[in-house]
């Protein structure tokens, strides 16, 4: 299983004033899955959970998340950029299909891309 942590680079930094008032949007992908439950249910413990915001290919699964949740499919490249709209930073979860996780990647990387995400590590 591998992680891929994204953010926005931000144009410039914030004031002071600005920094107290800031609050990103974090999303998960694969957040019905075994880590994405966890990693959501540890975040919501470190932050408001609407500041949360839950990535799956089946909405009907993260109902009981307790956070918004939007589609997004790994093998349906056309609704990964909608679903990226307000994020400020995006952990990616490998999805278990081994064997579609470079085209699966790739078209994630590719939508964060097109949405502003620089890439900063592995």
């Amino acid at each position: 299983m591998y992680l891929l942590l994204v953010s926005k680079a931000p144009n410039s930094l914030p004031s002071q004033l600005e920094a107290e008032r800031y609050t990103i949007t974090l999303a998960i992908t694969g957040a019905t899955g075994q880590l994405g439950r966890l990693v959501i249910n540890t975040l919501k413990t470190k932050t408001a959970p609407g500041g949360i915001v839950a990535l799956a290919r089946a909405l009907d699964k993260a109902a009981d998340l307790g956070v918004p949740a939007r589609l997004f499919d790994y093998d349906a490249p056309e609704t990964l950029a909608a679903a990226l709209e307000g994020i400020d930073t995006l952990l990616l979860i490998s999805g278990s299909d081994i064997g579609r996780r470079v085209a699966q990647h790739g078209a994630v990387i590719a939508a964060a891309k097109a949405a502003g995400y620089c890439i900063p590590a592995f």
